[in-house]
């Protein structure tokens, strides 16, 4: 197959308009079908998916999303919340520390902290409440603080960028402790 008529119909499958069955082939042996999808047709579709300006504007001004604001650093934190989705429908309840979004810790919060996590919902224990997190019992178990710097839908780049950020402030930190 031509690179490109796989590409656009990569593109067309990756849209949602299906996988586009192999018509009768031309002289060239590329298939009629992909043709007959035009331009307009496409940006008709994706117009209908992007955000308008208002929403692009209250995302920035911080009143789009009530569970995430905007970050320059790492595109979104999380806000402070109450989501009934935990167990059997209870509600789960997330704090955060201002300002840098790091979840809220109980055990051993007044000491230095030598373990930092960084990563997605996993990590930030979606749908557990404060307090019950799997970095709460770590540090139950270890009897020093771990700090949780999960934030649901992140990539492993927002995580790097997270960590680079906190590893440099946790360094002068931990200096200054000694």
């Amino acid at each position: 197959m031509d690179r490109r008529i796989f590409t656009r119909q990569s593109i067309l499958t990756t849209l949602g308009l299906g996988v586009i069955p192999r018509a009768q082939s031309s002289n060239q042996g590329e298939p009629n079908i992909l043709n007959s999808i035009t331009e307009e047709e496409v940006r008709t579709f994706l117009k209908e998916k992007l955000y308008t300006g208002q929403e692009v504007d209250h995302y920035f001004a911080d009143k789009a999303f009530p569970f995430a604001k905007h970050s320059a650093d790492f595109g979104w934190l999380l806000r402070d919340a109450y989501f009934k989705d935990g167990v059997n429908n209870s509600i789960s309840v997330y704090h955060y520390e201002k300002p840098d979004g790091e979840r809220l810790m109980s055990n051993y919060a007044d000491l230095p902290c030598r373990i930092n996590t960084y990563g997605n919902s996993f990590t930030q224990c979606h749908q557990v409440s404060d307090h019950e997190t799997w970095q709460e019992v770590l540090a139950a178990n270890l009897q020093e603080p771990v700090k949780n710097f999960g934030i649901g839908g992140w990539s492993v780049y927002q995580a790097y960028l997270r960590m680079l950020k906190e590893e440099k402030t946790d360094a002068l930190q931990i200096h200054h402790f000694q």
